[in-house]
């Protein structure tokens, strides 16, 4: 289910490695930064690099790290298609957290869950990327000629909406008008662009969000199912269960079982 749901995210994890090689290109987004300090590598800064764009291997005295990854929004902008050489970002309390996640993340065992945790930090990151190339076009361009801000705008927005979903989820009333209110949007028009964006509706988002989170409580804890469906926001445990169900096959509690199994085996 993890893999079903981390198609829809606004960002898909694909690899994280300390480059050996001189120069390189690569076919995904990546974001670049030192390993030593997990802060960037000229002490406050992070490397972001487009597709396809050459990079150069740092002269630093400590080691550095490079994720790479896939992500819709910034694949639509021209404005990121347009550039040639990686772009410095300064970075913040709230990067450098996401890097130390990021690599608390990739120490974990190999699974799709470690995959899911490495996206949702790698989403906070390309936030803190749009913000930046906001400011900086704003800075470059005329007051009339507002497209490619727009852009950074609305993609950061659509990406906001979605944490606003994960921290909200347990909340059984939660509307679309809750969630495109918490970004300034019109419902309809945020229906439109988030769908554009996830090929799926929000709603059907806001689900495959709870639906997430029950499997993992399943997994990882003690709690029975009536319990869960209220954290998940989820109105009864029968509907839950129902969810569980037509994501896994199994009933809530052959999938705890199963897990279960699966874990103790490895051991």
């Amino acid at each position: 289910m993890i893999r079903q749901f981390e198609e829809v995210l606004p960002v898909k994890f694909i690899a994280l490695d300390s480059r050996q090689t001189e120069e390189w290109v690569s076919p995904y987004f990546q974001i670049i930064w030192s390993a030593a300090s997990e802060r960037a590598p000229n002490e406050n800064d992070f490397l972001f690099v487009p597709p396809n764009v050459p990079v150069r291997r740092f002269v630093y005295p400590t080691p550095f790290k490079c994720i790479q990854f896939l992500c819709p929004i910034l694949e639509t902008s021209n404005s990121v298609a347009r550039f040639k050489m990686p772009v410095e970002i300064p970075s913040s309390l709230y990067a450098s957290s996401s890097f130390t996640m990021i690599s608390a993340a990739a120490a974990a065992p190999s699974s799709e869950y470690r995959e899911f945790r490495l996206s949702c930090s790698i989403t906070s990151l390309v936030i803190e990327i749009m913000e930046y190339l906001e400011r900086q076009h704003k800075l470059r361009t005329e007051p009339t000629k507002k497209s490619n801000s727009d852009f950074f705008k609305n993609g950061r927005a659509l990406i906001y909406s979605t944490r606003y979903m994960r921290k909200n989820m347990s909340n059984p009333h939660l509307s679309l008008t809750d969630i495109a209110g918490a970004i300034g949007y019109n419902s309809n028009y945020f229906c439109h662009e988030f769908s554009k964006i996830f090929t799926v509706s929000p709603i059907r988002f806001l689900n495959n969000l709870r639906l997430n989170r029950a499997l993992q409580l399943l997994e990882h804890s003690e709690l029975n199912v009536k319990t869960i469906s209220k954290l998940v926001g989820v109105t009864s445990s029968s509907r839950l269960s129902s969810m569980v169900k037509a994501a896994s096959g199994m009933t809530p509690i052959k999938y705890k079982r199963s897990k279960r199994t699966q874990f103790n085996q490895v051991r």
